[in-house]
């Protein structure tokens, strides 16, 4: 073995190279080279501290190095590298109960030399004075560390630093509000997209005002008038406005995905993945309807695809039915069609189907059926079921899925 071990130190993005004096006492020399150029003590490389001595073996695995034997070893195994690269880590632990508590985090934090090195700051008392400055700065609720050190040193009156903390504290206020006024802007620019979502689609339900009136006929318990909504004659979509629930109809046909957007409450649970639970509202709502509504001789719900599919009769009669279109058919479009196209003449002028989707209602007008939009439909349906007007909509939905929700809990 030679007199002299060449060493290689890397700590944080500092590198240092120098020579030891191989002797009985070679690591506590490494530790006290160490204190001279990084002013890390030598107790804070101990079993239990912060700082850790390592080298890097031909796996790329950091072996610890904490003794004279342990460093001749490092040597030895890299004999054939001149110099040996020794690393200085700090000791990170996920041990319950064993965590570096936040005033030991922000001192390891702006202990790093670099922090220093811009500024020229190489005094250790200097840096001990920054140091503490910088951290009462981080209590305060900034943490720029680098920017914060330029305005302390520049700002700097002999031992007072009040103008500095001025200064820090009015940038760093001005950054605050800016950051703020961004903020606002942003949420005020998806305001508004909502907001014209929502008027957009109010003109598009409302859109009625404006086209002409094609067929109207009134009954005891309510009125129907057919509203074209294309001034295309080969064209034409048709959809009925119900004032309230009229007594000829005896067939209720529902598109249920077509409402899973209907309100909030619904597109959220669609949205979140919780399509069965919208598809659970969906059907409480017009089970509630459906029991309480004299006539019906049958209600049908269908789905593209829902795993709850079951048919029974409730107590004024109603024959209730909820079922998936797949895999017999492709979507709840397709099911619907051909149940109205088995239907006669007769039973489909005593059918109602519940749509908004175009593509369908062309299709069902072609058959001579009568249909209606979700929101028409479901006003009433909450009219017929809360005896109440002017009942806000999302808001009974919502709490439906509360009431359901406690059921679902009790039982």
């Amino acid at each position: 073995m030679n007199n002299n071990l060449t060493i290689k130190l890397v700590f944080d993005e500092e590198k240092r190279i120098f020579d030891l004096n191989i002797n009985d006492e070679i690591y506590s020399s490494l530790l006290n080279k160490i204190n001279e150029i990084f002013k890390i003590k030598p107790e804070q490389f101990e079993a239990n501290a912060q700082y850790k001595i390592s080298f890097k073996d031909e796996s790329g695995d950091f072996i610890l190095i904490s003794s004279n034997q342990e460093l001749e070893n490092a040597y030895r195994y890299g004999a054939e590298k001149n110099p040996l690269i020794l690393y200085i880590q700090i000791q990170k632990t996920k041990r319950r109960g064993n965590k570096m508590s936040p005033e030991q985090r922000m001192v390891i934090r702006y202990s790093k030399p670099r922090i220093y090195q811009k500024m020229n700051i190489t005094d250790e008392n200097e840096i001990e004075i920054y140091k503490s400055k910088l951290i009462e700065l981080h209590n305060l609720g900034f943490k720029r560390s680098n920017f914060n050190i330029r305005v302390l040193v520049d700002k700097r009156n002999g031992d007072d630093f009040s103008l500095a903390f001025e200064e820090i504290k009015n940038v760093e206020g001005e950054r605050n509000r800016k950051r703020l006024r961004k903020k606002e802007k942003r949420q005020a620019k998806i305001f508004k997209k909502k907001k014209g979502f929502k008027r957009n689609n109010s003109e598009e339900e409302n859109s009625n005002d404006d086209n002409p009136r094609s067929q109207e006929s009134g009954s005891e318990s309510g009125s129907i008038e057919s509203i074209s909504e294309n001034n295309n004659d080969n064209n034409q979509i048709s959809f009925v406005v119900l004032d309230s629930w009229p007594v000829n109809i005896q067939r209720l046909y529902i598109d249920g995905n077509n409402l899973l957007y209907l309100t909030k409450s619904l597109r959220d649970n669609t949205l979140r993945h919780k399509r069965s639970k919208s598809q659970e509202i969906i059907v409480g709502a017009v089970e509630a309807f459906a029991s309480c509504t004299n006539g019906l001789i049958e209600t049908i719900v269908i789905f593209d695809k829902t795993n709850t599919t079951y048919e029974k009769n409730l107590e004024n009669g109603t024959r209730l039915v909820i079922s998936s279109a797949r895999p017999q058919e492709e979507s709840s479009d397709d099911a619907l069609v051909h149940i109205i196209e088995k239907q006669n003449q007769d039973s489909r002028n005593n059918s109602l189907i519940v749509t908004s989707d175009r593509g369908l209602s062309e299709r069902l007008k072609s058959l001579g059926s009568m249909v209606v939009k979700p929101k028409n439909f479901f006003n009433i349906l909450i009219k017929s079921i809360s005896n109440e007007d002017n009942v806000d909509f999302d808001q009974w939905f919502i709490d439906l899925e509360k009431r359901l929700d406690e059921s679902n809990n009790k039982q």
